[in-house]
């Protein structure tokens, strides 16, 4: 009976995360720090960027927290976008932030239905500097299109040169040269990027067909 409940209660997140997410066209993802605060530079610039693709017609989707996640729903709040978002049940991070639109809020207790319902909208992921719960969701997308279980392409995108170098090169010379537990070409399925204006760029350019993914669950 017990583990009936909880079925229940994961059907029940599951079809709250897809109702909130439905009919939002054009949608990116943006991970981050809970722990960024207004004034600190990757705070600042993800209000900039989820503002500048919002005036672009892209709708923002975060895990609805404080911080990273909170500067961008604000962000996509003051470009006049659609500001979604997906907050987790924590004892150490509030529950979800002010900026997020009406309507547009799924709070989840089990981090795997929060991470299928953001991934499965997003024609782009943004993951800005962040601890594990932002490695969690980053890995989680980077196999993804690594073994291809979605339908559609998924943009990867890390900002922050400083914060993402030192993980890229123990990737190259660990996993790749040393181990050889991933290829070559698998260091190049995400873009790293320093500015707004770079990151915004590549999400320009993504074809409106690619703007809704739904991950094959195998």
């Amino acid at each position: 009976m017990r583990m009936l409940f909880k079925l229940l209660g994961m059907i029940f997140e599951l079809s709250r995360g897809l109702l909130v997410t439905q009919n939002v066209g054009k949608v990116v993802a943006m991970f981050g720090s809970a722990r960024l605060r207004p004034g600190s530079k990757y705070y600042d610039d993800a209000v900039e960027l989820a503002k500048d693709i919002a005036k672009k017609g892209f709708n923002v989707l975060t895990g609805g927290g404080p911080g990273i996640m909170e500067a961008a729903n604000y962000g996509a709040y003051l470009g006049g976008g659609v500001s979604i978002g997906c907050p987790i049940r924590l004892p150490m991070e509030e529950s979800g932030n002010n900026y997020i639109s009406t309507g547009r809020q799924a709070k989840f207790k089990w981090f795997f239905l929060r991470k299928y319902t953001m991934v499965r909208v997003s024609c782009a992921i943004v993951a800005f500097p962040g601890g594990y719960g932002t490695m969690d969701e980053l890995f989680e997308v980077l196999t993804l299109v690594q073994c291809r279980k979605q339908e559609t392409p998924i943009r990867v995108i890390l900002y922050g040169r400083d914060f993402w170098e030192g993980l890229i090169l123990w990737l190259n010379a660990v996993m790749n040269e040393r181990y050889q537990t991933i290829s070559a070409k698998d260091l190049f399925i995400f873009d790293v990027v320093d500015t707004v204006e770079e990151a915004a760029s590549i999400i320009a350019q993504l074809p409106v067909e690619e703007t809704n993914l739904v991950p094959v669950l195998t």
